[in-house]
């Protein structure tokens, strides 16, 4: 198995995307690194959330300089008022990836391109097995398709508006389907779904 350091190089050295899609992934923008997202890492990660990519120029999650849209709304889903108290406790105990390590532009078409979560699914499947982690949330379908990619077939049919709030078993994880929590979705994350996370999560944060 390999370690976090190789993980870190794997993703430093990766530009599979960089002749056929120029134009949409930036493969030298690679927040994950930049933010040092793994170093520091809890001893055992309570569950491993899977978002989609780091917007192509907006503030990163772990990124405190400015305002997260992502990072706000999974707080509220998450009951946490304080972001930067909040997102301490957070890395004490979660830890938020991205299907996509790169930052990736949505000017010119709103999902990401099959082949691009393909080429970045190899890495996300070493990221699964090096934490160790048996609690998944899965935010958005970019997510979604990408651990499908990786070998998680119980996930095959599942949408993530549809399913929002389902649990599936699936390679001894235990997976929360979720939309991507940013403003457009807010109206699939009403207290039930809050509710159904928590529960999901162990208890109250």
């Amino acid at each position: 198995m390999s370690t976090l350091n190789e993980l870190v190089k794997k993703i430093k050295e990766c530009k599979i995307c960089v002749n056929t899609f120029p134009n949409i992934v930036n493969v030298e923008g690679k927040p994950c690194l930049e933010f040092d997202v793994y170093c520091d890492l809890p001893k055992r990660i309570r569950a491993l959330f899977i978002g989609e990519s780091p917007p192509a120029r907006k503030v990163y999650f772990y990124d405190c300089s400015g305002h997260s849209s992502l990072r706000k709304c999974l707080f509220e889903l998450l009951g946490i008022k304080d972001e930067t108290r909040g997102l301490k406790y957070f890395k004490q105990n979660y830890l938020l990836t991205d299907a996509i390590k790169c930052r990736v532009s949505k000017k010119k078409r709103r999902t990401i391109p099959r082949k691009v979560i393909k080429n970045c699914a190899k890495l996300l499947k070493s990221e699964i097995n090096l934490l160790n982690v048996r609690k998944i949330v899965v935010l958005g379908s970019t997510a979604l398709k990408a651990l499908q990619y990786i070998g998680f077939k119980e996930l095959k049919g599942y949408k993530v508006a549809k399913d929002c709030g389902k649990i599936v078993k699936s390679k001894d994880h235990s997976i929360f389907i979720c939309v991507l929590p940013i403003p457009r979705n807010k109206r699939y994350l009403d207290e039930t779904i809050r509710k159904k996370l928590m529960s999901f999560l162990g208890g109250e944060l």
